[in-house]
């Protein structure tokens, strides 16, 4: 189980190589959606980490914070 640091932090430098990013200039939910379902099948690895809550939800948050530009 990865530490939820350690996680947040491999998670948004995966996000930031990812096509779903560079899709667009303001990436939308579904963006974030696309690339949740592309880590839970080529990188279930990162959804381990040591939160209690649903992943997608933290995930989501991280990346959406990341997007307003104070991630």
């Amino acid at each position: 189980m990865l530490d939820r640091d350690d996680a947040r932090r491999q998670i948004l430098d995966q996000w930031q190589q990812s096509p779903e990013r560079r899709r667009r200039a303001k990436p939308a939910a579904s963006d974030m959606l696309m690339f949740y379902s592309r880590l839970q099948k080529d990188r279930p690895d990162l959804l381990n980490f040591d939160d209690h809550g649903d992943p997608w939800q933290q995930i989501h948050g991280w990346l959406a914070h990341h997007e307003r530009g104070q991630g």
